[in-house]
């Protein structure tokens, strides 16, 4: 079996075992010890904004920590809750695009070698349109409900500085959590 047919081999058992793990959270979101957390969860007031943040930036995470910031919302300040809830979604953020940055490259070569070539050619001939890569990356950052790891290989493709990254990420997670709350608090008004 030649590298490539295992490379594609370990990516396939990845995508399964991502699979599997969708389904059994999507299990877990609907059973009655989730409802009970849930609603015990406005007991913790700003510390659990700060760990609901940071989870809301992960495909696997994103549901529970929208629901547990909703469940927040209802009792919190709205533009609090977004402040801490942002600075916990930046802060996972700059860790996930060390690990990006570190591993992703080797999964796009894989499972789009066309795609990697082009991003690739992109940098290398200093085209204009590497600069909109960290652009499209922060809209793709500030789509609550969304996954932050397409954003992130978008900005780590176009290889933002930490510093301006944290920055990018932290104003889209403040405002994905600020709408979020806001549509809670005008939601309890009908």
């Amino acid at each position: 079996m030649s590298s490539k047919n295992v490379q594609r081999w370990e990516a396939g058992i990845r995508l399964f075992l991502f699979l599997i793990s969708v389904f059994f959270a999507v299990l877990l979101l609907s059973s009655d010890a989730m409802r009970v957390f849930l609603a015990g969860i406005g007991s913790v007031g700003y510390i659990g904004a700060f760990f609901a943040g940071a989870f809301f930036t992960t495909g696997l995470t994103i549901l529970p920590a929208f629901a547990i910031l909703a469940v927040l919302a209802e009792s919190l300040n709205p533009w609090l809750l977004a402040l801490i809830a942002g600075l916990g979604a930046a802060l996972m953020d700059v860790v996930l695009i060390a690990i990006v940055q570190k591993h992703a490259v080797q999964h796009v070569r894989v499972f789009a070698p066309r795609l990697f070539h082009k991003v690739r050619k992109l940098h290398r001939h200093k085209s204009p349109v590497r600069h909109l890569l960290p652009v499209l990356g922060g809209i793709l950052l500030a789509m609550p409900g969304l996954p932050d790891e397409v954003a992130l290989t978008f900005m780590s493709a176009g290889q933002v500085q930490p510093k301006k990254f944290f920055i990018y990420a932290f104003l889209s997670k403040f405002t994905a959590v600020l709408v979020l709350a806001l549509g809670v608090n005008a939601w309890k008004l009908f």
